[in-house]
């Protein structure tokens, strides 16, 4: 059972970010049928090593996942029915956690709905720009939720 309890509070966070990147995909498709000046592919270049070193590896690897993992683990050996019911927001630090993590917490997700609303009105090819970077991030933190996850899995 506790297990389970793992597998779908990991999950559950693989979950909204499959959710965004299926979202984004579209844009980024749509950028792809505009023809690309030389500024578009340096923005793009170097916008993408931003966003796979920055948020990829930085902010979701080395940061947010391990702390999903731990409060996997937290939730798995001291979590309630309703922690457990909600288990990826709990993973994800949005209740029951210290106020500076709830302030953190709360905080990107004004800054990402900000983003996102800015980012809605932007036109092509930058829309597309854009949502690749996003849709790259997330898909290395989907690798590394999977990857760490399955290697706390095995070793308990």
């Amino acid at each position: 059972m506790k297990n389970l309890i793992f597998i779908y509070s990991i999950g559950g966070v693989i979950a909204i970010f499959s959710s965004a990147i299926y979202r984004l995909y579209p844009h980024v498709q749509e950028s792809i049928s505009y023809e690309f000046s030389i500024l578009n592919w340096i923005v793009l270049a170097l916008y993408l090593i931003v966003m796979i070193v920055g948020k990829g590896y930085f902010a979701l690897h080395r940061g947010f996942v391990p702390r999903v993992i731990n409060r996997s683990e937290l939730l798995v050996e001291n979590g309630n029915l309703l922690d457990r019911l909600f288990a990826p927001l709990y993973c994800m630090g949005f209740f029951k956690a210290p106020k500076k993590r709830l302030i953190i917490s709360y905080s990107m997700l004004l800054l990402i709905i900000t983003f996102i609303a800015s980012a809605s009105k932007i036109s092509q090819p930058w829309r597309g720009i854009i949502d690749l970077g996003v849709v790259i991030g997330l898909s290395l933190g989907i690798l590394s939720l999977v990857i760490l996850g399955f290697k706390k899995l095995i070793s308990k």
